[in-house]
C-alpha cells in the first residue's frame, strides 16, 4: 500500500497559496472579504487535489463523492460570491 505524507503536501500548498492571497490583501484596493474567498478558494482546490492521495477509513461513497462534491461547491460558491462582491464594488465607486 502506498503511503503518502498528505499533511506536508496540504501544508506546503496551503502556505504556497496564501502568498499571492497576502500580497492581493496588502497591496491591492479590493472589496472586504476577497482575500478570504479567494484563499477559501484556493483551499478547498488544494484539498480536492490531495484528496486521491489521502487514505482514509469511510466507505468509497464518501471519498469518491462526498468530499468530491463538498469541495467542488465550496469552489463554486466561492468564485460566485466573489464575482458579486467584486461586481457590487464596482458599481459603488464614484465614476471619474
Amino acid at each position: 500500500i502506498a503511503v503518502y505524507p498528505t499533511q506536508l503536501f496540504e501544508m506546503a500548498l496551503a502556505l504556497f497559496g496564501l502568498v499571492p492571497v497576502l500580497i492581493l490583501y496588502l497591496r491591492s484596493k479590493s472589496p472586504p472579504g476577497t482575500a478570504f474567498l479567494v484563499y477559501g478558494i484556493w483551499f478547498s482546490a488544494m484539498r480536492l487535489a490531495v484528496l486521491p492521495f489521502r487514505s482514509l477509513p469511510y466507505p468509497p461513497v464518501v471519498t469518491k463523492l462526498i468530499y468530491p462534491l463538498l469541495y467542488s461547491g465550496t469552489m463554486v460558491t466561492g468564485m460566485i460570491l466573489l464575482l458579486h462582491i467584486c461586481k457590487t464594488h464596482k458599481k459603488s465607486l464614484p465614476s471619474d
